[in-house]
């Protein structure tokens, strides 16, 4: 198509900002038409004319056009301008500046000021004491434990009773786990603020950018980076386990293929995370043409969350779209601006219209709760595939006298997963002769899937799982999976947790919620994780180390991690507790919210459901008397876990050290994490308080001596 020109030229507005320069005729910019949908092809309607940049006096008139196609919901911008001419709208943009004004800024306005010379602004008293707070916080939410010491971490826990704050502070490392010494790639990276403070966290930080005087600014600081578009830059395949691009996306006229080169770019297993305005938020439903996000010419696209995960999956990623209401303050401050015609960034702040945008803030992370796509910025929280597939799965059963009725209905349902390359370790600690006579049981083994191993001796049931898993590791399969005698499997498990699992990667395990039913066949409403109100997000070693969240009917996990740590301490009651342990110091532990199988509860459960009972229990007809040898009991048991895993080859963190490793603190940090943990994981805040008592008792109370027989 032809590029088209402005016919007469448009007055610039004259307070847009400080640094604004007078526009001349060679400033204006170049368009060709765009009358259809970039990502899938549909027309679209007007959904704004006559918009102008107010911000930062590009010149020209500007429409933007919404998808018709529901599922999709892009707008864009028609005309649209030509990428060569795209730097005529950037000549005062705020990341030529050191006094930097923009999206980029009211995300990292938390980080510690820096020069472009890269020293730290002095803070005040309240600066200094806010940061120190922060790194513990990030210490202990993301793992930035770097120059943070132990008091610093709990410290950081009084931030989460600003929620408001902890937003911002999880929008200032875009919810990016440590990755000490990763290589972090920050795309689109303006003066690199955001760059020193990845940097001051541990990562080995790298920018791009295309607009010169940004970058110059940034090399000042000492910061690696890339000038110009980062398709021609020619990086290596595959360099770099995170990428940022913060409020880059909407401003290319291609985006598919800016997420594609990210992707080469990524690590197998590498993150990424894409920044940028939501279209459907609380403020552009407020302020509809005058909303800061809209901003034209240099928001080439805005996305919707459809959009926007569409787009992404289309590069390739495994990916998850969320929103922010973190910015929602400065949003709401630059939107009221704009919509009384003035400049966002000379127009003074008064005190009304601060509170006003503070209550705006609070009202959106409100809402966010019930509809949690209503922010004013969506994160594209993504990851590439990693090179790991479970093409064979092993299962382990470990058998004990069944019902053979029972024990017929494990092994059907097992016959029928729809995931059909797996083998069967049966390993008998009983009798299998007259078991194996019943024509209905001989009949399903005689699938050669179905192995069968019959101990010379009696086990017990967790040497009996690790005898199933060693066998079953020798068939050379990518994941174990645990089996009861007498659940009942659904057909679409084994798959299921298979494809989580090639989500999360080597040395994860993943575990499914269960419906239970008696032995008469009557299943209860709830799930068991309803039941005993199982806080499954809790995968910290230090929680795992306190009380196991995964049953291991109810797992898959890594076969090659399972490889190294096969054998079981003696110190460890059951084979589901020590491999969720190994797996939350490897690749972690995750939960699939979904009911996979039916666990069958009866006499001989070695554990059943057991419901939650409250933060004090204690075992009925307990004498008080009985107290502190069962708390300290409590203590020293997990205490000798802690000892045997560490001899097994397990490296804890040193948080995980003192409260479970050491009785130094006498118990403090135990309650102090029971204490935050009240409200969110009753069980664990009950396991903490129980064990940090019985530290304390250990420390300060004799055991009492058992009587002469």
């Amino acid at each position: 198509m032809k590029p088209t020109k402005p016919t007469k030229p448009i007055e610039p507005t004259k307070s847009i900002t400080l640094q604004q320069k007078s526009v001349s005729e060679s400033d204006f910019i170049s368009t060709v038409p765009q009358p259809k949908c970039y990502l899938c092809g549909t027309e679209g309607h007007i959904l704004y004319s006559g918009l102008k940049d107010k911000l930062f006096g590009a010149p020209g008139s500007w429409t933007l056009r919404e998808c018709n196609n529901r599922s999709c919901g892009l707008v864009w911008l028609d005309p649209q301008p030509l990428e060569e001419e795209m730097l005529k709208a950037y000549r005062v943009y705020y990341t030529r500046h050191s006094n930097r004004g923009g999206f980029a800024a009211h995300a990292d306005d938390l980080h510690e000021p820096q020069h472009s010379s890269g020293e730290t602004h002095r803070l005040s008293f309240v600066g200094r004491a806010f940061q120190y707070l922060k790194r513990g916080f990030l210490a202990s939410a993301y793992g930035y434990t770097k120059n943070v010491n132990l008091w610093q971490e709990l410290a950081g826990y009084l931030l989460y009773l600003n929620p408001l704050l902890t937003q911002r502070i999880h929008h200032g490392v875009r919810l990016l786990p440590c990755r000490m010494k990763g290589r972090l790639l920050d795309l689109g990276c303006g003066d690199g603020n955001f760059m020193l403070f990845m940097k001051s966290l541990g990562w080995q930080v790298e920018g791009t950018e295309v607009d010169p005087q940004a970058a110059e600014l940034a090399r000042k600081a000492g910061l690696t980076v890339h000038l110009g578009e980062i398709r021609k830059l020619g990086l290596a395949d595959e360099s770099y386990d995170a990428i940022v691009l913060n409020h880059v996306l909407e401003h290319v006229h291609d985006p598919l293929a800016q997420l594609k080169e990210c992707h080469r770019l990524l690590k197998p297993g590498g993150q990424i995370r894409v920044l940028l305005p939501n279209l459907k938020s609380l403020g552009h439903q407020k302020f509809h043409r005058a909303w800061r996000g809209l901003e034209p010419p240099r928001h080439i696209h805005q996305f919707t969350p459809e959009a926007l995960r569409l787009v992404s999956e289309k590069a390739g990623f495994e990916c998850e779209v969320i929103s922010l209401a973190a910015g929602a303050a400065f949003f709401h401050q630059s939107s009221t601006f704009l919509r009384q015609k003035k400049s966002s960034s000379t127009t003074p702040l008064g005190w009304l219209r601060r509170l006003s945008a503070l209550f705006f803030a609070l009202k959106e992370s409100l809402l966010i709760m019930r509809q949690p796509l209503i922010g004013e910025e969506l994160l594209m929280v993504g990851r590439r595939k990693r090179d790991f597939q479970v093409g064979k799965i092993g299962i382990a059963m470990a058998v004990y006298n069944p019902n053979p009725q029972h024990f017929l209905q494990q092994l059907e349902s097992i016959q029928l997963q729809d995931f059909r390359n797996w083998i069967c370790v049966i390993a008998f600690d009983s009798p299998k002769e007259e078991l194996l006579s019943d024509p209905s049981i001989a009949r399903v083994l005689a699938d050669s899937r179905f192995m069968i191993h019959e101990n010379k001796f009696r086990m017990g049931f967790k040497l009996n799982f690790e005898k199933a898993a060693r066998e079953a590791l020798k068939q050379r399969v990518d994941a174990i999976a645990f089996s009861d005698q007498d659940d009942v499997w659904y057909p679409h498990k084994l798959s299921r947790l298979a494809r989580e699992l090639e989500l999360h990667g080597p040395g994860s395990l993943v575990h499914s919620d269960m419906n239970f039913f008696s032995e008469d066949g009557l299943r209860a409403e709830q799930t068991v994780w309803q039941l005993e109100e199982r806080g499954v997000g809790q995968v910290h070693s230090r929680e795992v180390l306190a009380r196991n969240v995964v049953t291991g009917a109810s797992s898959l996990f890594d076969a090659e991690l399972a490889a190294r740590f096969i054998d079981i301490p003696d110190e460890i009651d059951f084979h589901d507790h020590w491999f969720a342990l190994v797996a939350s110091l490897h690749g972690g532990v995750h939960p699939v919210f979904e009911p996979l199988h039916a666990y069958r509860v009866h006499a001989a459960n070695v554990v059943g459901v057991v419901p939650f009972e409250g933060i004090l229990r204690f075992p009925r007809h307990s004498p008080m008397r009985d107290w502190p040898d069962k708390l300290r009991a409590g203590w020293l048991k997990v205490h000798a876990i802690f000892q045997a895993a560490t001899k097994s080859g397990l490296r804890f963190r040193w948080l995980d050290r003192v409260m479970h490793g050491s009785s130094g603190d006498f118990g403090l940090f135990l309650f102090v994490q029971g204490l935050v943990l009240f409200r969110r994981d009753r069980p664990l805040s009950r396991h903490s308080f129980m064990e940090g008592a019985g530290k304390f008792v250990s420390l300060f109370l004799p055991a009492r001596e058992e009587p002469a027989e």
